[in-house]
């Protein structure tokens, strides 16, 4: 790797991709300090559900054609099997990799914290890095009982499972990871780094870099690294969370026809539009990043 040439004044600013007035404030305050300017993302939060499992009507309608009826005296014990199975996917996976399953009795815990421990006492480099599980709110569904009309029905709900979090070190992103949720309807988060990401292009193609947690301090290249943040969002999102997704529970990541299970939506800090010349179907992951503050 190339080293880079520091300054004794560096503020890097990593702006949105759309700049706000407080953003351009900053950068006209301090501008004699700024040795340069990167725009891109940091990290990304994306959501992934079966569209068929996130309605009643769906649901009901799934179960009935599983189990040949609709009844909701019926709807625990089928939901507790499929949450049976997914545990042992999940299971499976971390065994394979010969890690076990971390429970954590407080989801205030910082898991990035234990993961950065991991790292630095195992030197784990690539794959599965540990499988941590926490109690934590979700959306779910609900038995209602309606004495008067002496009527059962299915309604949404908030409520507590538990959620596995499954961190990889990838080829591609570094650090990342996909939560699961354990109970109906089984949604899923893929989270990745902008910033990690970045990191290890500039290794592989030799431009020198200063890193302090998750920033970058210094660059010795901005056009170029700007140059991979500005493709970031035009990779195939598709394949690569649909990769994370099977690596973390190959029996959630296909549906029956063996197409993609979830469809998945993206948050982060910044806001991805498709420029102009391009068209819908060339987005990223043919979905809208929106903003998440």
């Amino acid at each position: 790797m190339k080293a880079a040439s520091f300054s004794s004044k560096v503020i890097v600013s990593t702006i949105a991709f759309w700049r706000n007035d407080a953003m351009d404030e900053f950068i006209k305050k301090h501008e004699p300090m700024i040795v340069g300017q990167l725009s891109g993302f940091d990290r990304v939060r994306f959501r992934g559900t079966m569209p068929m499992l996130a309605a009643v009507p769906g649901l009901v309608a799934w179960m009935k054609d599983c189990t040949g009826s609709g009844r909701m005296t019926g709807f625990k014990s089928f939901a507790l099997e499929l949450t049976e199975r997914l545990k042992a996917s999940v299971e499976q996976v971390a065994a394979a990799a010969g890690r076990s399953v971390k429970y954590l009795a407080s989801s205030v815990l910082s898991k990035e914290d234990l993961v950065q421990e991991l790292l630095a006492r195992e030197k784990i480099s690539e794959g599965l890095v540990c499988v941590l599980s926490c109690v934590e709110p979700c959306r779910s569904f609900d038995v209602y009982r309606d004495r008067q009309k002496k009527w059962i029905d299915l309604i949404p709900s908030y409520r507590k499972c538990l959620h596995w979090y499954l961190y990889f070190i990838d080829p591609l992103l570094g650090l990342c990871h996909v939560r699961i949720q354990s109970w109906l309807p089984f949604t899923v988060h893929v989270c990745v780094n902008g910033r990690e990401w970045l990191c290890r292009e500039l290794d592989a193609a030799g431009v020198g870099f200063r890193r302090r947690d998750n920033c970058l301090v210094d660059v010795a290249d901005f056009a170029a690294a700007q140059k991979l943040l500005d493709a970031q969002p035009w990779a195939n999102w598709t394949r690569i969370l649909n990769d994370l997704l099977h690596r973390a529970c190959p029996s959630q990541s296909q549906s029956d026809d063996g197409g993609s299970a979830s469809q998945l939506s993206g948050r982060s800090g910044q806001r991805c539009e498709i420029p102009p010349g391009r068209s819908a179907d060339q987005a990223p992951g043919q979905s809208k990043l929106d903003q998440d503050v």
